[in-house]
């Protein structure tokens, strides 16, 4: 892949690595489906663009840097000094609604030194498959259940005996409806 170099107030920005942030991008459902090599072909055809364009509706972002992982701090501190930041990752489901992926430690700690970091974004608002969600930001996700798989129906110890059979989104949902259905909030 070639590199992407964007040079502003004294930053390098480099691509950000794709296969290393698999991990991360696991937790969303819709690049869990697709796999590993899904993720890296679709997140290869992002784009650039600045945080302040999408702040007001980019969620998953924890600015307080001070707070974070030491070792992140360092590590983001000592690329900063040198000048090139690997840029985070974001995801659009639709115009209204981001989530940061990956590389909240860089972004937080651009932010603090008074820099509008670039952010890759991976835009899945245009996928021929619906993974709309309805997704409200700060709300639940309807349709989580039955995009895992999962059923909510069935007493509470057969949705617990299948959430310790199932893992990833599918256990998740499992463990959810028992926690509904026993009344847990």
């Amino acid at each position: 892949m070639k590199l992407i170099h964007l040079i502003l107030e004294g930053i390098t920005y480099r691509d950000p690595n794709f296969a290393e942030e698999w991990m991360e991008a696991q937790r969303y459902p819709e690049f869990e489906k697709m796999g590993k090599q899904g993720w890296i072909d679709i997140a290869k055809k992002g784009y650039v663009t600045s945080y302040s364009k999408i702040k007001k509706v980019l969620g998953n972002v924890d600015l307080n840097f001070d707070k974070l992982d030491p070792n992140k701090k360092q590590r983001f501190q000592d690329a900063f000094n040198r000048g090139t930041v690997e840029m985070s990752i974001a995801v659009k489901f639709s115009d209204n609604d981001y989530d940061l992926v990956a590389g909240n430690t860089r972004l937080s700690g651009q932010v603090k030194n008074g820099v509008d970091p670039k952010i890759w974004i991976v835009d899945i608002s245009d996928l021929q498959e619906n993974y709309a969600d309805g997704k409200v930001k700060g709300k639940s996700r309807p349709g989580r259940v039955k995009k895992s798989g999962a059923s909510c129906k069935g007493s509470v110890s057969s949705l617990r005996a299948k959430a310790k059979k199932y893992g990833g989104e599918k256990g998740k949902m499992y463990h959810w409806c028992a926690n509904m259905k026993s009344g847990k909030k």
